[in-house]
């Protein structure tokens, strides 16, 4: 029988948390998937969590490679899935027991190439759910997945998540959609990008069921050795137009990445002020961002969009950063972090 659904789970040095994620893929209400675990390398017992389970249930497959990275391992898992619709888990995250039930089923009814659902997003003890400003359960035809869904992948990041999605496996295959392998950008955001290209029908739905785990003080432990302003740069720079067919001119999306861009700014500029860095360091990568000539070419943009949806904290850091005013920044976050405190 051919499953519903294929689930791939890339999985490197995952021990500590793997077994609650595969957990989560059995206790599924859905009984027609299969579970594709790639192991990209890992050099803790993940491998041995994954060979205890697959005795257990039939349904669990394993690749095991060299470690090739995220995009790779992922790859690897569209090439053995067989479902008619695949799906992607993190092995840190996990998933409601109907989360793929009701994903399936909906793909079935409406006969769409994709299906895209809400999602928790958990820090700590924070968790929101995060939501997309589209109409739900009203199937999507190419022309409306171009005009609404497509410039929506430039201003937002939240979109390009693989895992609150099923893809049709068969227009993945044909048509050659893959992760791209040692990219700066994100990998998730060109699979997304080329795959809602050459879809023909989307489905956006009123469900939320995975539940994805920032873990805490991951991005800040290690800062010194990441170029996150870079990353934003070549984002900021990247021509969508070479995977997307976009149906808005130029300025639009010039204007489109300019306000994601000074969004990301502004965020990476916190991960850096809360980080454990020294504070000159912290200081002088924020000071960077700052006196940037692209995020002031950005903020003519965005600022006044940006600032008129804001709040008076971010209202004073949008003007700080307009004013190119580095200590005010820096200085406003510290207070704010003492002030939660």
């Amino acid at each position: 029988m051919i499953p519903k659904v294929s689930i791939i789970v890339p999985v490197y040095n995952a021990a500590a948390f793997l077994r609650d994620c595969v957990q989560s893929l059995l206790n599924q209400t859905a009984k027609e998937l299969e579970f594709v675990f790639v192991n990209d390398g890992s050099k803790d017992n993940s491998l041995e969590i994954l060979n205890e389970f697959a005795l257990m249930d039939s349904r669990i497959k394993i690749v095991s490679q060299e470690n090739k990275g995220v995009s790779a391992a992922r790859n690897a898992g569209i090439a053995k899935a067989t479902g008619i619709y695949i799906g992607f888990l993190d092995a840190d995250d996990l998933v409601d027991a109907d989360m793929y039930e009701v994903l399936s089923d909906a793909a079935s009814k409406h006969n769409v190439d994709v299906v895209i659902s809400d999602f928790h997003a958990e820090q700590t003890e924070t968790v929101w759910r995060v939501g997309f400003p589209f109409e739900k359960n009203r199937r999507m035809d190419r022309e409306e997945i171009r005009r609404e869904v497509m410039p929506y992948f430039i201003r937002k990041d939240w979109l390009n998540s693989i895992w609150n999605k099923l893809y049709r496996r068969s227009a993945v295959v044909e048509n050659g959609v893959l992760f791209p392998v040692g990219v700066a950008l994100g990998e998730d955001l060109i699979f997304n990008m080329k795959y809602f290209n050459i879809a023909q029908s989307a489905l956006y739905i009123d469900y939320c069921g995975y539940h994805y785990k920032e873990i805490a003080g991951s991005a800040t432990r290690n800062i010194k050795g990441k170029d996150y302003f870079g990353r934003l740069l070549e984002t900021y720079a990247f021509d969508y137009r070479s995977v997307m067919d976009l149906p808005i001119d130029d300025k639009e999306i010039h204007r489109l990445k300019s306000i994601r861009f000074v969004e990301n700014v502004l965020s990476t500029i916190h991960l850096y002020a809360q980080s454990r860095a020294s504070h000159w360091f912290k200081y002088t990568q924020i000071r960077k961002m700052v006196k940037s000539p692209e995020v002031a070419e950005a903020l003519i943009l965005a600022y006044d969009e940006l600032y008129s949806a804001a709040r008076s904290y971010t209202r004073f850091l949008l003007k700080a950063l307009k004013n190119k005013s580095p200590l005010a920044i820096y200085f406003a976050i510290l207070y704010g972090k003492l002030r939660s405190l």
